[in-house]
């Protein structure tokens, strides 16, 4: 009976994993992501949904710190303890960028030399880690430096149009800080 059931959801997957490779050949987000090195269909189907529109990042160590794969430090009277993973981002998008990262290990990865290199000091796990902030800081687009806005609105540069104007993102703005007013003071003069 359980064989039975393992059956159908196979039968099921396969049809869900059709659906998404579908989806990531029309996406231009994971067509994008899929030209790094072991990122496939479904791993950036899900980097994509999870990191989301990654404009909203101003840099790239941003992307790292929504996935979660950044390393905390605690300090105290001199002494450092070694830093632990924040895990603070989505767990099913450090999944993905960790799968696309443990394809590093082959010899004939981009990243190889860099895994191998971290890989001779620590382990697989740590090498793994570490290849997968590349893939998250590679997520981030880095904009060119002629398409910042000018004061008018526009782009500086000639020929821009309202498709390259940037988009501004849902994110709350922080309030302003006021300076404290001097209230007048009641009795004496």
């Amino acid at each position: 009976m359980a064989l039975r059931v393992t059956d159908a959801l196979d039968v099921e997957l396969e049809a869900l994993h059709r659906h998404i490779r579908s989806f990531a050949s029309r996406q231009p987000g994971c067509q994008a992501l899929q030209a790094q090195y072991g990122v496939g269909s479904i791993t950036s189907t899900a980097i994509w949904a999870m990191m989301g529109d990654t404009r909203r990042f101003c840099a790239s160590r941003q992307a790292v710190r929504h996935a979660g794969l950044d390393v905390t430090v605690y300090s105290s009277d001199g002494k450092r303890s070694r830093g632990h993973l924040a895990k603070q981002g989505p767990p099913l998008l450090r999944w993905a960028l960790y799968e696309a990262a443990c394809l590093a290990s082959h010899t004939r990865a981009p990243d190889h030399d860099y895994y191998a290199g971290v890989k001779d000091r620590f382990d697989h796990k740590r090498a793994a880690i570490s290849v997968a902030r590349k893939i998250a800081r590679r997520s981030h687009p880095h904009p060119p430096r002629t398409r910042r806005p000018s004061l008018r609105g526009g782009l500086n540069r000639p020929g821009a149009d309202a498709m390259d104007t940037p988009t501004t993102t849902d994110a709350p703005r922080p309030t302003p800080r006021r300076s404290p007013v001097a209230t007048p003071r009641r009795g004496r003069p």
